[in-house]
């Protein structure tokens, strides 16, 4: 129940504004421009306002693109009443940047066959006279390190944003190109600096662009979209400035890109100066069976880390090398690229003496002088001391019994030999299965020869298996060779382990370098216990399963 004057008047009123919709229709559309001149490449604003309530996709902007890029586009409505008489309006907002300078003409914008009028419009160049003495409230600057380039190497540019207002929201998007990497280097830089008595935030960012053709790379220019807050006679309902979208782009970037030359030899690696450093100090003394470690340094200025190849190695017989996974860096220093990449190994020598490690060469391109040139370490002679395993013997040949086969006897042309003896032996042989035959047809069952008792686990092995268990690398290799030489029967050193037992290769490969890495990788033993386990399983059956005998036991029947 509606009960004063007062809640009446804006009953009706409501229900007046409910029931006018329909009786409302456009029948204006006014456009403006927040400023002419322009500057081509940087954004002004496009208003646009019809005198109703339309919908917000009525207005097509499409006519505009052949000498604009249209940005961001907003949309706001509002209702006033006065005196009961209600107008609605609904206002677009368009961001749009010229492409080029010159005299150009915004065309009539149509909204349900209600025409806005045409603008004029004078765009400068970024170049300008006119521009130079103006202070725009955001402008964008990049520099370019050098623009002629050899395939491969990277050119860093440094673009700057400069604010001469307070950001409400933005982003600065980096240079693009489809036949080019790029991507940021390190952090922003901030600053501050006055500018014809107006003062700028200078935000700036590094890039590194590294071409991936010859000839001519074209890129898009970095660009920034965003909101800045200025001055106006528009605030809102707490008295803060009013948000303005702006997009402003840079300039454009062209690289000249030269081509491998085609007497290079090598890997292709373009820079201004690369050096290659050793961290192996030669005068050292160094032990058998003792890990030396060794760091080659690559370093490479003018180029990214992805141009840097891995150094091949080499090393001489009785050294064994185990390698790390290869470290790359790469950055700005002093204003410079630098790349670098470094490769950590293992030398583990297995025999006293000396030993000489090859050159290393490194050819790249000087991209300054336009030659090759190689970064080289020369041949270096290390020391190496101590005693090395003892090589492995033979085994003593064993007789039918047992023992060690005796050593033949010379004997004389005239001798008769051993052959009366031999005959005298097969007779008696005959004479005892004879009777041998006789005492079974008795009844008499000869007891079964028992059959051989495998060889029981040594301590070494168990010991060898509580390593394995708890992952004890060190402990592993101390008694890997004592077990070798005691399943065999012939002294073993870790060298040999893998010639005489090729299943155990992988594993003892993986125990050697966890134990000698520079970077100390966890060992886990269980590939090394379920091998060895399964080696003594194997003899054990072997000992287990003797030939059966030549004449097997038979019954004589009576």
């Amino acid at each position: 129940m509606v009960s004063s004057p007062l809640s009446r008047l804006l009953f009706m009123a409501l229900l007046w504004l409910g029931l006018s919709p329909a009786t409302l229709a456009l029948t204006e559309l006014q456009a403006s421009i927040d400023q002419n001149p322009v500057v081509a490449g940087q954004s002004f604003i496009l208003e646009v306002v019809a005198d109703d309530d339309v919908e917000s996709n009525a207005l097509d902007t499409s006519a505009l693109l052949r000498d604009f890029a249209v940005g961001q586009t907003r949309v706001s409505r509002s209702t006033q009443i006065v005196n009961f008489d209600a107008r609605r309006e609904t206002r677009w907002t368009v961001m749009l940047i010229a492409r080029n300078p010159g005299q150009v003409t915004l065309p009539a914008l149509d909204i349900n066959g209600v025409r806005s009028q045409p603008i004029a419009l004078t765009v400068l160049a970024p170049g300008d006279a006119q521009v130079q003495n103006q202070t725009p409230l955001v402008f964008l600057e990049t520099d370019l390190a050098q623009d002629t380039l050899w395939l491969g190497q990277p050119a860093k540019a440094t673009v700057r944003l400069f604010l001469g207002a307070d950001l409400q929201r933005g982003a600065l998007n980096a240079p693009s190109a489809d036949n080019a990497l790029i991507r940021q280097l390190g952090q922003d830089r901030e600053n501050s600096q006055i500018i014809k008595g107006r003062r700028y935030r200078i935000i700036e960012r590094d890039y590194v662009i590294v071409p991936q053709i010859t000839g001519t790379v074209s890129l898009q220019p970095a660009n920034f979209e965003g909101d800045v807050l200025v001055p106006s006679g528009r605030r809102d309902l707490f008295g803060r400035a009013q948000p303005k979208p702006m997009a402003i782009q840079g300039e454009p970037i062209e690289l000249n890109v030269k081509a491998q030359p085609a007497s290079y030899q090598g890997h292709w690696l373009a820079a201004d100066l690369v050096t290659l450093n050793d961290s192996l100090d030669p005068s050292q003394s160094f032990e058998v069976g003792q890990p030396i470690s060794r760091t080659l340094t690559l370093t490479a200025v003018g180029a990214v880390e992805e141009s840097l190849a891995e150094i091949p190695l080499e090393v001489p017989e009785s050294l064994r090398l185990y390698t790390d996974k290869n470290q790359r860096q790469g950055g700005v220093q002093n204003g410079q690229l630098i790349a670098r990449l470094e490769q950590t190994m293992a030398i583990v020598p297995s025999q006293p003496g000396e030993y000489t490690l090859p050159e290393i060469k490194v050819p790249w391109w000087n991209a300054r002088l336009g030659r090759q040139q190689w970064a080289t370490l020369p041949a270096q002679t290390i020391t190496v001391t101590g005693t090395a395993a003892r090589p492995a013997t033979p085994p003593p040949v064993l007789s039918d019994s047992g023992r060690p086969a005796a050593e033949p006897i010379s004997q004389s042309p005239n001798s008769p030999g051993y052959w009366p003896w031999a005959t005298a032996l097969f007779a008696l042989l005959w004479l005892a299965t004879l009777a041998w035959g006789w005492q079974r047809g008795r009844g008499h069952r000869t007891e079964p020869q028992p059959a051989a008792t495998p060889t029981p686990p040594s301590n070494t092995l168990a010991a060898l298996h509580k390593a394995c268990q708890q992952n004890q690398a060190e402990t592993a290799l101390a008694l890997l060779p004592e077990w070798a030489s005691e399943h065999s029967g012939q002294t073993m050193s870790l060298a040999d382990i893998g010639h005489h037992y090729p299943s155990l290769a992988g594993p003892l490969k993986e125990l050697q370098a966890s134990r000698y890495s520079v970077r100390n990788a966890p060992w886990q033993g269980q590939a090394l216990a379920a091998e060895l386990t399964r080696l003594q399983k194997q003899k054990a059956n072997h000992q287990a399963s003797p030939l059966p005998p030549l004449n097997p036991a038979t019954r004589m029947e009576r």
